[in-house]
């Protein structure tokens, strides 16, 4: 939490990534939190222009699923309800169930995004008053993926760009419904 370490929510890329020089330049996209990049577009022609740190492996559209490896400059065009937000490889991502109302119990109902899981990756869930509720974790094994939840009710995890046979078919990948504490996806 940022108010724990003092790291900004929203932070320049040169924070992430110090030892990528191209990061210590950039000041039209930024770090939101630990797993995503974003970055705005800034020209009436809907250019979006962004850099993938070198060595981080494949970046994944949060928006559109479309993967771009890293170490390189991307330049495309975005339609109004798009622009570059991209998750970072090994992360996940929790998105509640509500989205008409910003007070709920986040701890019910969530869905947990996994973007190239490659090692292990973990989330916490807080409460309105920023006190951890719940976690959850993803670790890539020989035998598939291992999620463990901890104080989590009801939890999704889809799988970005996945073809696992343990779950359904999402436009997006793999929709695994986690059915206890620990449960091996394959």
């Amino acid at each position: 939490l940022a108010e724990e370490t003092g790291v900004p929510m929203m932070r320049a890329m040169i924070m992430e990534f110090p030892n990528d020089i191209t990061t210590h330049a950039l000041d039209r996209q930024y770090m939101f939190g630990d797993n995503l990049l974003v970055a705005p577009i800034f020209n009436e022609n809907s250019q979006g222009e962004f850099y993938l740190p070198h060595d981080t492996g494949r970046w994944t559209n949060y928006l559109t699923n479309e993967v771009h490896e890293s170490g390189a400059w991307c330049s495309q065009v975005y339609d109004y309800k798009t622009l570059p937000l991209l998750a970072k490889p090994n992360s996940l991502v929790m998105e509640g169930a509500e989205d008409h109302q910003a007070e709920y119990d986040y701890s019910k109902n969530v869905t947990v995004h996994a973007f190239e899981i490659e090692t292990k990756a973990t989330a916490e869930v807080t409460n309105l008053s920023g006190e951890v509720v719940g976690s959850v974790s993803v670790e890539k094994t020989d035998a598939g993926y291992t999620v463990q939840t901890n104080g989590l009710t009801n939890v999704s995890v889809l799988f970005r760009n996945r073809d696992l046979a343990s779950g359904e078919i999402h436009e997006l990948g793999t929709l695994v419904k986690i059915e206890s504490e620990t449960q091996l996806v394959q």
